[in-house]
């Protein structure tokens, strides 16, 4: 293992008006322009005793390797309850999705409040500590990759790649498809996958499936730098599954 740096701390979101807890990775040389990596739900990325259901995505048996990519990587930690669906979608739920949620008021829209955020509040604030790369990379899983997803329509440019796994496109699959169709520009490298467990029903598993094909070719027509798309064979919708590939996607998303 090599030497690392992890802290945690909040800073202030002044779009979405309240504090956000962000978990810090950094290695490698300082002095070097190194990747930065974006991931939602940062509470479950690194410690079991801290995930949500004390399972975590196990980042720090492989990124603090020797023969990982030295990097910074920030896990932004979620809003409590609702907040997270509300800011994570771009969107309001779909009233298949609004239904499901239980919520006795509409959930989600509230995306642009969350990447601006993102990206000229918390990238700005990283970028005073540490030297990173120009573009930023940046993920998450099930609301996460939906957020991540639409972090490459809204801010291209600024954006190496995005990577989503077990997507909850079907929230909102309608209005996120058009936004796509309507999208004017070069898109960046794009990594997507689901589960083939996802949910136990057949009939919610086709639905979800068909919602993440449909926003898989609405992506392909736009002709990203790269794309994969992946069934993942015995894939359900946890952080015990996630853990098991997110390695080899990250290794595959840092590949120049």
């Amino acid at each position: 293992m090599k030497p690392f740096a992890l802290k945690t701390y909040r800073i202030y979101a002044e779009s979405l008006d309240r504090d956000v807890e962000i978990t810090v990775f950094s290695s490698g040389n300082q002095t070097l322009k190194r990747p930065l990596i974006l991931m939602q739900d940062g509470q479950n990325l690194f410690f079991d005793q801290f995930a949500t259901y004390k399972t975590s995505w196990g980042l720090l048996n492989f990124i603090a390797r020797e023969d990982f990519l030295d990097c910074i990587l920030v896990g932004i930690t979620c809003g409590d309850g609702s907040v997270r669906l509300d800011e994570y979608c771009p969107d309001v739920f779909d009233f298949r999705a609004q239904h499901a949620t239980d919520y006795a008021r509409e959930v989600g829209g509230k995306g642009d409040a969350y990447l601006d955020f993102i990206y000229h509040t918390l990238i700005p604030h990283i970028r005073l500590t540490f030297r990173c790369e120009d573009k930023v990379y940046i993920g998450g899983s099930s609301m996460g990759g939906v957020i991540a997803c639409y972090a490459a329509l809204s801010y291209p440019d600024q954006t190496a790649g995005i990577f989503g796994l077990s997507n909850a496109f079907w929230v909102a699959c309608d209005s996120f498809a058009t936004r796509i169709e309507q999208f004017k520009g070069e898109l960046p490298k794009i990594y997507l996958d689901l589960g083939d467990m996802e949910h136990r029903e057949p009939f919610e598993m086709g639905y979800i499936r068909d919602c993440e094909e449909r926003i898989e070719a609405a992506l392909t027509l736009r002709k990203p730098a790269k794309m994969r798309f992946e069934i993942i064979r015995n894939g359900v919708h946890n952080e015990a599954s996630w853990r098991q590939r997110i390695e080899e996607i990250l290794r595959w998303m840092l590949e120049k």
